[in-house]
């Protein structure tokens, strides 16, 4: 009988521990793929801010845009590629983003540029900021 106790306790220990890779393995995959679709999102992010960086100045980031092969002849060809990166987002950034994002598009001002800043840094990384966009001007 005790021999059964010890074999039936042995068989529950590899079992937990065949359990617990499992579990690790599935938390491990999903953590992955989370880190994949947040490193996606600041890629994408960082694109549209110099995209609505040159916005607010289109003649002195012309040039900048031509180096990185981006061609953009008037302001309204940079404002509609603004507009496709926007609904692109519908796919994976936060609704304040989109919203804070739209606002920029219908107006186009540092202050707007900022609070899109803002709702981007809260949906990569969670942060909070008592900043307001007035803070930020130069």
């Amino acid at each position: 009988m005790i021999y059964q106790n010890i074999i039936s306790a042995l068989g529950l220990i590899g079992l937990g521990a065949i359990l617990k890779s499992i579990i690790d393995s599935l938390l491990k995959a999903k953590e992955l793929q989370r880190q994949k679709q947040n490193d996606f999102k600041e890629v994408r992010y960082k694109a549209v801010i110099l995209l609505m960086h040159g916005m607010l100045d289109f003649e002195k980031s012309r040039p900048e845009f031509e180096k990185h092969g981006r061609q953009f002849n008037t302001i309204t060809d940079l404002l509609e590629e603004i507009k496709i990166e926007r609904n692109n987002m519908i796919l994976y950034a936060s609704d304040k983003v989109i919203l804070a994002i739209t606002e920029f598009i219908n107006q186009s001002t540092e202050e707007n540029y900022f609070r899109v800043a803002f709702a981007m840094r809260k949906d990569l990384y969670g942060l909070n900021t008592r900043l307001l966009p007035s803070d930020l001007n130069m």
